[in-house]
């Protein structure tokens, strides 16, 4: 499982400050794919401002280099992904979890100049670790679920630890260096159950363990923090970056059908 070069080489000219546009849409139109893909999604409810992009050149200014790079680490994921389905883990149902945390970061962290344009890549990709594991380790991933069914106080990853020796977000942080991933995606990936340990990259590492949470529990109406794990991390974060959810008693829904927008595009193989 490897990341795309293609995907690799767009990111790369994201982030250099020698890179004109043509040098952009260059890259992107040598993968098709790519290409189809991206205006796809530069053309979904994420980005769409009421006209349809047609030209590569309007979507790279449109969404700029640095988003474009994101979108280009998202794209690829998908493709290296796309062979990793199993009997406990449907990659629809994967890439639904992962598209609504992902809409919801995006949503969450729009007060966040910092942050905002990487959180819909680290929301997307903070679950990696595991989809792996449900396809090499099956056996084991089904004593995972049981026991973490027959007990309800224990979380996942101390179930995965104590029957493997490790868990999800250690894969996924693994797999993230393998691929060159940035470092807000690889600490997202490591620490979205835990975001008070992240050693750095604590704003996104917050926005994406909130998104995960209320996708995986549902959004408190009206802000009624009911929910114990939510709670949980919410007191984890204080202090790093304040997340208001008073007044988003919709927000999950329009997630959710954000993400079915693009829901086949991130199945396709190709």
């Amino acid at each position: 499982m490897s990341m795309p070069r293609s995907a690799m080489h767009i990111h790369e000219l994201s982030i250099s400050s020698d890179t004109r546009r043509d040098d952009m849409v260059a890259a992107i139109e040598s993968d098709p794919a790519f290409t189809a893909r991206l205006l796809r999604l530069v053309n979904s409810s994420w980005y769409s401002r009421g006209r349809t992009i047609t030209d590569l050149k309007q979507a790279v200014t449109r969404v700029g280099y640095r988003e474009i790079g994101q979108l280009a680490l998202a794209i690829g994921s998908a493709k290296a992904m796309s062979h990793m389905e199993s009997e406990l883990m449907r990659l629809s149902s994967f890439w639904e979890h992962s598209l609504v945390t992902a809409t919801l970061s995006r949503r969450l962290a729009q007060s966040l100049p910092a942050v905002k344009d990487q959180a819909f890549v680290c929301g997307l990709l903070h679950d990696v670790g595991q989809l792996v594991l449900f396809r090499t380790c099956p056996a084991h991933m089904e004593e995972v679920i049981r026991t973490t069914l027959d007990y309800d106080n224990r979380s996942e990853c101390d179930v995965e630890k104590e029957i493997l020796g490790f868990d999800h977000t250690e894969v996924g942080a693994a797999i993230g260096e393998r691929w060159r991933l940035p470092a807000p995606i690889i600490q997202t990936m490591r620490y979205h159950h835990r975001p008070a340990e992240a050693p750095d990259n604590r704003e996104i590492v917050a926005v994406v363990a909130v998104a995960n949470v209320i996708e995986s529990n549902g959004m408190p109406v009206g802000g009624d923090l009911d929910d114990t794990e939510l709670r949980a991390i919410l007191k984890q974060i204080d202090g790093v970056v304040k997340i208001d959810l008073d007044g988003y008693p919709e927000l999950e829904t329009q997630a959710q059908e954000e993400a079915a927008e693009t829901m086949d595009m991130f199945l396709a193989a190709d």
